[in-house]
């Protein structure tokens, strides 16, 4: 490791309140004690390069405040969980692995992500609540008006009643107001 990578290492070791990288096992120690439980293990784990995954394993097991189980069973429940969650996963050649996506649900997919990453972007939000069935949504927009527009194209109505604002939501039927 190059001296650069590890002053930082142990830069970030230290505003933990850890030991140097020198400390060797003293700082398996200290690691080994901060994993909280078997879930946590497991997740360490998977976020471990594969072929590191037994030396970091041997090196905490003899410092866990608990009995771990055996490696295998964190590989396979980790397994498990990536095949539950529709997660990839990575097999022994190094091959990264997706399920594939029914292609009913791509398209409804794809909106779905492109919406999450224009409300992550977006500087105004816009709240609407219906009059009628109390519905609630949020819209996104870089401007206010964007923000406002997306609502309308969802079919969210605006009426406005004796003075006062409503919306009204593409389920329930518009109100017409009363002279």
């Amino acid at each position: 490791m190059q001296t650069q990578d590890t002053s930082a290492i142990n830069r970030m070791l230290a505003s933990h309140g850890l030991g140097r990288l020198e400390d060797g096992a003293g700082l398996m120690a200290q690691l080994g004690f901060l994993v909280q439980d078997h879930e946590h293990l497991r997740s360490l784990l998977a976020h471990c390069e594969p072929e590191n995954r037994s030396a970091m394993y041997d090196s905490l097991r003899p410092h866990l405040r608990f009995a771990p189980k055996a490696l295998d069973v964190y590989i396979a429940e980790s397994a498990e969980r990536a095949t539950r969650q529709d997660l990839p996963t990575i097999d022994e050649a190094g091959n990264i692995n997706f399920r594939p996506t029914p292609t009913h649900e791509v398209g409804s997919d794809v909106a779905v992500a492109q919406a999450a990453v224009n409300a992550s972007l977006a500087e105004h939000h816009f709240t609407v609540t219906c009059r009628s069935c109390t519905k609630q949504e949020t819209f996104s927009g870089v401007r206010k008006a964007d923000a406002v527009q997306a609502a309308r194209e969802a079919g969210w109505v605006y009426h406005e009643v004796d003075g006062k604002a409503r919306e009204i939501c593409p389920d329930c039927p518009a109100v017409t107001q009363v002279s």
